[in-house]
């Protein structure tokens, strides 16, 4: 295993005690919390055959326009309550773009962590994958958080703050052998007539999404807009669902 500092690049960090990292990953690499925080100076990509690991407590600073993209990899960021992960903007006030997961057969997993900052719509973005959040807070941003396409999903114990124009989580098409959990999460609201979550895909005798004791706080049109698909929906809380008269 090579840890992520063989990576560097002749970039001044905001914090000189940081690991500066950009560019591909081929190989499996750990983040430790020893050599926390980590600066990600441009685009991380991590290929195919390759995990990255994040270890509990890490900070990752990411520079403005910069992503996290797994291609084809892996990625394993599982904090715990008491040392979450924080992905955040490099310096105070800027933003960074998005952790995207693409064309793995691999389930990545993102679990006791903060995203903060980032800009690019769908905050998380999975495509053609399996993923699992749990425990993941997002903040200050104000686009949409969570985009999966023919993605098998887990979304639990999440905090969705609230946002504007736009719905908070996109989900099209189910894998013929997928999955979808969508289960005790907190849910802000939107506007614009748009949903919380926006769901296709899924019929039965075939798997279906099942969404479980979430708390939707507040909402302009549909909270759960199931687009020509089956569903199991059972123990939520739906509070101050209003129709948006802007």
């Amino acid at each position: 295993i090579l840890v992520a500092d063989l990576y560097l690049e002749a970039v001044i960090p905001p914090d000189p005690n940081a690991n500066v990292v950009s560019g591909t990953i081929p190989v499996d690499a750990v983040w430790r919390a020893a050599l926390s925080p980590y600066f990600v100076a441009g685009t991380v990509t991590v290929t195919a055959g390759a995990t990255l690991t994040i270890e509990p407590g890490v900070t990752v600073g990411i520079a403005p326009g910069a992503s996290l993209l797994v291609d084809r990899g892996r990625l394993l960021a599982e904090g715990t309550e008491a040392q979450p992960i924080r992905f955040e903007p490099h310096t105070h006030g800027s933003s960074w773009s998005q952790i995207a997961i693409r064309d793995s057969p691999l389930e990545s997993r993102i679990a006791w962590a903060v995203i903060d900052g980032a800009a690019t719509r769908g905050n998380v973005q999975g495509e053609n994958t399996a993923l699992h959040l749990d425990h993941v807070t997002f903040t200050n941003t104000n686009v949409q958080l969570v985009t999966v396409d023919n993605t098998s999903v887990v979304l639990q114990h999440c905090v969705f703050p609230s946002i504007q124009n736009d719905e908070l989580v996109h989900f099209l098409t189910m894998p013929a052998d997928g999955h979808a959990l969508i289960a005790s999460n907190w849910f802000g609201t939107t506007t614009g007539y748009n949903d919380i979550i926006d769901f296709t895909g899924g019929n039965r005798p075939g798997p279906v999404a099942c969404f479980l004791g979430n708390v939707f706080t507040a909402g302009v049109d549909d909270c759960f807009d199931m687009d020509g698909c089956d569903a199991h929906i059972e123990g939520n809380l739906f509070l101050n669902v209003r129709e948006d008269a802007d």
